[in-house]
C-alpha cells in the first residue's frame, strides 16, 4: 500500500509540540493492545473519560487507533458544528495512507454516561457535504488534523446526546463503510525501554475539548510492570434523611490521575468531603496509575424528611398549679419536634427505651410546671428516648397538675408516674389527636 509522510518532519506550521503540552497518561499493555489513559483537570465543557488505544504499539508496525471519550455537552443543533482530531507533531510522525478518507474513519454515539461497557452505533459518514443524516470527515495534510462535520438540523440518529460517549477509530478497526486502511506507527526515537509519547487533540466548534497521549515502544522481555493502583472508598453513613449530610473518606496509592462522578473535588492520596444529596445518589472515583486502573461505587441513600409540627397549646391551670405569667391562656406554649402524624399509644413506664419517650419529654419540658431539667440531658433541646428518673418525676407533675382529668377517674389524689390510658389520652389531647 503507497503510503506518504502525512505528517512530515517540514510540518511545522500550527503544530503544539509534546513540551507545550501537559499530560498524563496511562500504558496499559495486554493481549497485543496498547491503551493510554488521560484525565482532564475538571472545568466546563472538558472532556472526560479520554482513551486512545493503539493495536500496536511497536515501532513502525502497521496500526489501528481507537478513541473514546464522554462529551458534556454533546453535538446537536440548527447550525453545522465541527470535531477535530489533531495528532501531535514529533520529530518523526506516524505515516498514513495517501488515499485516506472518510472510509477509514468511523464515529459512533451511544446513550451511556460512560465509556466502560458502552455500546456503540454507527454515524454515517460521508466525504462529500454534509447532509441531515449524514456527517462529512476529512484530513487536513497540512495542518494534521481530521476534521468531522455535524449537518445543523441533523436527524436523531445523527445527533450526539450531552453527557454520553462518543468512539472515533481510524484505520482498520473502522468497518461502517468498508474496512479502513492502517497507518504505521512512527520510528523510535528515544532508547530502548523509553517510550516515545506523542499527543492526541480533540476539539472544534462544538465546544468541548480535551486531549490523550499515545506511546510507542519496543517489546522487550526486560520490561517491568508498574504496581497496581490501590483505591479504598467509603460513605459514612450509607443511608442519610434529606438535610442532613454523609461522609465520602478515601485513598489512593500508585495512581497518577483520578476523576469522580456523582461529585466533584480534588483528589489527594487521602481525603474526605462532606455531601449532602438530596435522593439517592451513586457516587464513583475512578483512578488511572502506571500499573492499571481502578474504580469503585457506592449509594447513599436518601429517606424523605418527617415532617414536623409546630402545635401551639394552652396551658390549663388547676386547683393545685398556677401558670407562670408568661405562659398565661395569652401566651401559649409552642411545641416544636414532634411528627404531624405522631399519636401516643402504648404504655410507657420507667425503663422503657422509645422515640414515644423522646415526644413525652418534648410536651413536658414545654411547660415550666412540669419540665424534666433545667440542663444536661432530658432538658428543652436535649431529650431522650430513654424513660428515667427525671422522666418519672415530670409525669407526676404533669398528672397531679392535670388530675381531674388523669387521676380523678381511677379516684387517685396524687401521680403515679406510669403513662397509662388517661395520661395517654390527655397527652394526645394536647396534640390534638
Amino acid at each position: 500500500m503507497k503510503q506518504s509522510k502525512l505528517f512530515s518532519e517540514s510540518e511545522k506550521l500550527g503544530k503544539v509540540g509534546l513540551s507545550a503540552v501537559l499530560v498524563v497518561s496511562l500504558l496499559v499493555v495486554s493481549g497485543g493492545f496498547l491503551q493510554l489513559f488521560f484525565i482532564n483537570n475538571a472545568h466546563a465543557a472538558a472532556l472526560t473519560e479520554i482513551t486512545a488505544t493503539l493495536s500496536k504499539y511497536a515501532p513502525n508496525t502497521s496500526s489501528t487507533m481507537t478513541i473514546q471519550f464522554v462529551t458534556p455537552t454533546g453535538i446537536s443543533g440548527a447550525k453545522d458544528l465541527t470535531l477535530t482530531v489533531g495528532i501531535d507533531t514529533a520529530t518523526t510522525k506516524f505515516q498514513l495512507p495517501d488515499d485516506i478518507n472518510f472510509d477509514d474513519v468511523d464515529v459512533a454515539t451511544s446513550s451511556s454516561a460512560t465509556c466502560s461497557g458502552a455500546s456503540f452505533t454507527d454515524i454515517d459518514l460521508s466525504g462529500l457535504a454534509t447532509t441531515t443524516v449524514q456527517w462529512k470527515a476529512s484530513f487536513n495534510t497540512t495542518t494534521d488534523i481530521l476534521t468531522l462535520v455535524y449537518p445543523g438540523g441533523g436527524t436523531t440518529n445523527a445527533t450526539v446526546p450531552a453527557a454520553t460517549c462518543m468512539q472515533i477509530e481510524i484505520g482498520s478497526a473502522a468497518t461502517a463503510s468498508t474496512t479502513g486502511a492502517d497507518f504505521t506507527n512512527p520510528t523510535k526515537v528515544l532508547g530502548a525501554g523509553a517510550a516515545d509519547y506523542y499527543t492526541i487533540t480533540m476539539g472544534g466548534t462544538f465546544g468541548d475539548s480535551g486531549t490523550v497521549t499515545v506511546a510507542i515502544n519496543d517489546p522487550s522481555p526486560s520490561l517491568t510492570f508498574a504496581p497496581a493502583p490501590i483505591l479504598s472508598f467509603s460513605a459514612n453513613p450509607t443511608s442519610i434523611t434529606q438535610g442532613q449530610t454523609s461522609t465520602l473518606v478515601w485513598s489512593v496509592a500508585n495512581v497518577l490521575s483520578c476523576w469522580t462522578s456523582g461529585w466533584s473535588g480534588t483528589i489527594a492520596n487521602s481525603g474526605s468531603q462532606a455531601v449532602t444529596p438530596a435522593q439517592a445518589t451513586t457516587y464513583t472515583l475512578t483512578c488511572f496509575g502506571l500499573g492499571g486502573s481502578v474504580s469503585q461505587s457506592l449509594m447513599i441513600t436518601v429517606a424523605a424528611a418527617v415532617a414536623t409540627s409546630t402545635k401551639v397549646i394552652t396551658i390549663e391551670t388547676t386547683s393545685t398549679s398556677t401558670v407562670p405569667a408568661s405562659f398565661s391562656a395569652d401566651n401559649p406554649i409552642v411545641i416544636r419536634g414532634i411528627s404531624s402524624n405522631f399519636r401516643f399509644q402504648g404504655y410507657l413506664k420507667s425503663g422503657v427505651e422509645a422515640v414515644d419517650v423522646k415526644n413525652l419529654q418534648i410536651i413536658l419540658n414545654s411547660d415550666p410546671d412540669t419540665s424534666l431539667a433545667q440542663s444536661g440531658p432530658g432538658s428543652p433541646g436535649n431529650e431522650t428516648n430513654y424513660f428515667g428518673s427525671l422522666t418519672k418525676r415530670a409525669v407526676i407533675k404533669f398528672q397531679d397538675k392535670y388530675a381531674d382529668e388523669i387521676l380523678a377517674p381511677w379516684q387517685l389524689t396524687n401521680g403515679t408516674g406510669l403513662v397509662g390510658k388517661t395520661t395517654l389520652a390527655k397527652l394526645n389531647k394536647i396534640l390534638g389527636r
